[in-house]
């Protein structure tokens, strides 16, 4: 029995991230923001859009990753640097575009939750 319950706590706690996942992505939607590139070596300004559906299969995204992702389209570079930001994995290199410094996944989830 002990099995099955820490099972089901597993299950409720991997969908309950997702949702939350799911809710942060929901919030960047529209918004302007700055990527940091590191290879460049600069902020790149841009707005989350919904992605082309075809950029999924094309980058090798699977349907349970896509809450993950968050489309930018780069203001100035071509729609060719248009891509994914994984909200999770590089939250700290996505920022409001006139923010100082980097965002990291918990101030990302507060402001969410305050904006909810």
């Amino acid at each position: 029995v002990k099995r099955s319950d820490d099972a089901a706590s597993r299950t409720e706690e991997a969908a309950e991230h997702h949702r939350t996942v799911a809710r942060v992505a929901a919030w960047w939607m529209g918004r302007r923001v700055e990527v940091w590139w590191p290879g460049e070596g600069e902020w790149f300004g841009g707005i989350i859009t919904e992605p082309p559906m075809k950029s999924f299969e094309k980058e090798g995204i699977s349907p349970g990753e896509r809450t993950k992702k968050v489309w930018v389209a780069y203001h100035a570079e071509t729609e060719e640097d248009d891509g994914f930001v994984d909200i999770v994995s590089e939250a700290s290199s996505l920022r409001l575009e006139g923010e100082a410094g980097y965002l990291t996944a918990t101030s990302s989830k507060n402001m969410v939750a305050t904006s909810l």
